[in-house]
């Protein structure tokens, strides 16, 4: 099933299962020091092979629904794969998963990830007759150290912390704890609300998010 994710007008496109020829981009999101900085879970050396070994144990799990953010903005200066994010440990009985998203260094803190975030939640949040996977709580966890993401998920979408994970990864500078957040369904109208108002800064228009499965 091939699941493609956008708004119109809108910046990015969603593409589900991932393309094989992204893995090249992927390899070079994933070995950029930045990313490499807050994602300690990550091992120190990866290969192209690597890569394409995980998008297919994913793509074959159904346990995974992971995507790539394809830019759309018409910059030629942009990457042509701006990140990867998706849902990981699906419960199909307890409608809970949790969302990992890694996206370029080049688009933080202008609004693609914002962007990738409401189309994915939406998805996520959408019952299955309209495609979508009818979750009604889904989880996000974070490095302490990542302040970006951890100030996005308290303050943008207002996610309820819920725990701390102590020292669950290890570094090359010790161990480091993590941070544990979710947002239930009865939530997501008031949620998506507000990332629909900060994407006004950046798409000022009216949207409507396309699906096309």
């Amino acid at each position: 099933m091939t699941v493609r994710l956008a708004l119109t007008p809108g910046r990015v496109e969603l593409i589900h299962p991932p393309p094989p020829e992204d893995d090249i981009h992927v390899l070079s999101i994933y070995t950029n020091p930045i990313i490499l900085t807050h994602l300690p879970s990550l091992p120190p050396v990866i290969t192209l092979d690597d890569v394409a070994r995980q998008r297919i144990a994913r793509t074959t799990n159904e346990r995974y629904r992971e995507f790539r953010i394809h830019h759309q903005s018409g910059e030629e200066s942009l990457p042509k794969v701006l990140g990867v994010l998706g849902f990981l440990n699906i419960d199909t009985a307890n409608h809970s998963a949790d969302v990992g998203i890694t996206i370029a260094p080049e688009v933080h803190r202008k609004g693609y990830a914002t962007e990738a975030l409401l189309l994915l939640l939406q998805h996520g949040f959408s019952p299955e007759s309209e495609g979508g996977l009818n979750l009604h709580r889904i989880a996000f966890g974070t490095s302490i150290h990542n302040v970006g993401m951890r100030g996005w998920l308290e303050q943008t979408l207002c996610a309820t912390r819920e725990s701390t994970l102590r020292e669950i990864w290890k570094s090359a500078d010790g161990w480091i704890d993590g941070v544990g957040y979710s947002i239930l369904k009865s939530e997501w109208e008031t949620a998506k609300a507000r990332l629909e108002a900060r994407l006004e800064k950046v798409i000022p228009h009216d949207r409507k998010t396309q699906s096309m499965v």
